[in-house]
């Protein structure tokens, strides 16, 4: 058969239709024109049948039968939604129809009450359901999906199944037929209690959820545009997903049971490698051995958390920020590629290290319920929030973990992530193993306060021998710190508790020494103290040798007040040190009476008129 005439979307070079007489041929479905530009300069075209030239574009023309449309074209076995293409190899080629109105339907018992969420290709489409009587029942004003979204939008369809089948009509693009159990009928929600599903026909489906149903197979072969896919809480052990290499979003969930009675079943292994722009993967709660996801790149949400995995490589997915692999038995990890990773749960394993040096945007990190006795964290400012209880870690152990905390800064989120913790650092957990409690109780908890940690236990340090003791580097001079034997403790040295240690302060020229306080409290005039039980910061203070005050000068005052210090002057400059030299409020201008606002503390003042100075220390309450 022939076709003759002017066809669209081919026109020649100077943009003028021509006519063609082109090869019409057969297939299921329909009839179709496969045609060609040919060289040399590509101003006419013929029929491919046998032979086509090699890159360059080729155009399907469908005439479908009545009740049929135009699906895609498949090449060597690939499908291509389009009626372009190219070949550059020997191939075999298939043009392919569908139903002219998308379906989806539902085996369920007679008398099933439903309710299901509809998106459609186009806003404001209408879709027909049939509640298996024959007859449609259309529903008008339906959403359209935005594609890559997680959930649909729009008014729910409710109705009651008057046969064993419901089938969904309609130019569909995501489909909610999401149940909820007995125990969500209890709360007023929904339970569809769909037995079997039949997809096939709705090649156009983007989204698709069929949460809690009790299925035992699915079959998304036809569903290849799929791009968010939910089957949690179903009958499934197995899902082939060969077919779906769209999906950016798959939700695969159990509750690490299995209930026959409630139609849950666990899934023994899951095949993502053919997904390579999956972006989000929840398969928590299976009964999963092994899970590769080598070739998910793009992965930056991965919750596989209560399955029986030894081992992940995580190597590819540079792109991961929340991780939970949490309750498996996973003995070692290497996360050094994952650079983004902002949230970590990989607590009831069996790790006994942990190098986090490289993700340096931690902000929440679980590894309670493992055997830790080290971890440093001193490169991952950004955590928020840590969970090492269940380690069985001794108070000498968690003292070093202590120390190499860093400082925490207060990013205000905790109602978000954390809400009503009166902690952000969990030491001990009401569900810890007696044999893996950590010895928190007897550990010195003020360490990890002194960086700004609240612990969910205090302790003592009655379980250690020793206490850290940090020199805080003074100004105008240098310190050491010995014991009677001449043995010198430096900055972070372990102490042991309640030593007899000698400061030995060498001032700087012009400067004598003054006093030390420990812990911030009272100083101190002598150079000797017995090291605390606790973690010390000692404080060494030097003077302008000769006294407090440089020179005396009567029109310049400095006076402690509540909340502060007054300092009168005619025109001078004022700084204001803490004892351990840190500048407090710099090249403050006084110009008569002045008020510099501190807070309680004990504070060196420098007053500059040019002629004179004046330095006293002073303590603000």
């Amino acid at each position: 058969e022939n076709k003759t005439g002017s066809l669209e979307h081919l026109y020649s070079h100077f943009g003028m239709g021509l006519d063609y007489d082109l090869d019409v041929m057969q297939t299921d479905g329909g009839k179709f024109i496969l045609c060609q530009w040919q060289a040399p300069y590509f101003q006419t075209i013929q029929s491919v049948n046998e032979t086509a030239l090699k890159g360059v574009p080729m155009y399907v023309y469908s005439y479908p039968e009545e009740g049929k449309r135009f699906k895609s074209v498949t090449v060597n076995g690939k499908e291509i939604f389009s009626p372009w293409f190219i070949v550059s190899e020997p191939s075999t080629i298939k043009v392919n129809y569908t139903s002219e109105m998308a379906s989806v339907s539902f085996d369920v018992k007679q008398g099933q009450e439903m309710s299901m969420l509809v998106n459609t290709v186009t806003s404001g489409s209408s879709v027909w359901v049939d509640w298996g009587t024959g007859a449609r029942t259309e529903y008008t004003g339906q959403n359209a999906y935005l594609s890559g979204s997680d959930r649909l939008t729009g008014s729910r369809i409710d109705g009651t199944a008057a046969g064993t089948r419901v089938t969904v009509y309609g130019d569909l693009a995501g489909v909610d037929v999401s149940g909820f159990g007995e125990y969500g009928v209890a709360m007023g929600l929904w339970d569809n209690q769909i037995q079997a599903m039949d997809l096939s026909n709705a090649p156009d489906l983007k989204f698709f959820s069929g949460y809690w149903n009790p299925i035992k197979t699915i079959d998304l072969s036809q569903n290849t545009a799929l791009e968010v896919l939910n089957l949690s809480y179903t009958s499934l052990k197995t899902i082939d997903l060969s077919h779906n290499p769209n999906i950016i979003m798959l939700e695969a969930y159990s509750d690490s049971f299995g209930d026959e009675e409630d139609g849950i079943a666990l899934l023994d292994a899951i095949d993502v490698s053919n997904m390579p722009y999956l972006q989000y993967l929840d398969v928590k709660g299976n009964n999963l051995t092994s899970l590769d996801v080598t070739n998910n790149k793009y992965l930056k949400w991965l919750y596989a958390q209560n399955n029986k995995l030894t081992s992940i490589d995580l190597s590819k997915n540079t792109d991961l920020v929340d991780i939970s692999v949490s309750r498996n038995q996973i003995p070692s990890i290497d996360l050094s590629h994952n650079n983004a990773l902002t949230g970590l749960a990989i607590d009831g394993n069996l790790l006994t290290s942990l190098d986090l040096s490289q993700n340096l945007e931690l902000a929440d990190l679980s590894v309670s319920g493992n055997d830790i006795h080290s971890l440093d964290l001193s490169k991952n400012a950004q955590l928020q929030f840590i969970y090492i209880n269940g380690n069985g870690m001794t108070a000498p152990e968690l003292n070093e973990f202590y120390y190499t905390l860093p400082q925490r800064i207060d990013k205000g989120d905790d109602d978000d992530d954390q809400p009503n913790l009166s902690y952000n650092l969990a030491v001990i957990q009401g569900g810890d193993d007696n044999d893996k409690l950590n010895d928190a109780t007897r550990a010195d908890s003020s360490i990890a306060v002194d960086r700004g940690w609240t612990p969910s236990h205090q302790g003592t340090n009655g379980g250690c021998e020793w206490a850290y003791l940090d020199i805080v580097n003074p100004l105008h001079g240098t310190v050491k710190v010995v014991d009677a034997e001449g043995n010198e403790y430096a900055n972070g040295s372990k102490v042991t508790k309640y030593l007899p240690l000698t400061i030995i302060a060498t001032p700087d020229a012009g400067y004598a020494y003054s006093t030390y306080s420990l812990n911030n409290e009272e100083a101190v005039g002598s150079t000797n103290f017995d090291m605390p039980g606790i973690y010390t910061k000692l404080r060494v203070s030097f003077i302008k040798d000769g006294g407090v005050d440089d020179a005396a000068a009567d029109d310049m005052t400095i006076t402690a007040v509540r909340g502060g210090i007054h300092v009168c002057a005619d025109l001078a400059v004022a700084t204001v040190y803490t004892t351990d030299g840190i500048i407090a409020e710099g090249d403050v201008t006084v110009e008569g009476d002045h008020m510099i606002e501190l807070q309680p503390g004990c504070y060196i003042v420098r007053l500059n008129c040019g002629k004179a100075v004046r330095t006293a220390k002073v303590i603000v309450k």
